[in-house]
């Protein structure tokens, strides 16, 4: 999973804490909206939403 990640130039890191934070309430049969290359763009959003709320 963390060489898929590194090869869609997708931050591993960051991915693995938003799996963490969002797979509890997910359901099974929508897995694979889980993958790193589908999650980058959510992953950048809340980034860059918590650092716009952090900046004010």
């Amino acid at each position: 999973m963390i060489a898929a990640a590194k090869m869609n130039k997708v931050n591993p890191e960051a991915w693995l804490a938003w799996i963490l934070e969002h797979t509890q309430d997910h359901p099974a049969n929508r897995n694979s909206e889980l993958l790193s290359w589908k999650c980058q763009d959510m992953i950048d959003s809340e980034e860059a939403e918590a650092e716009a709320q952090n900046n004010d």
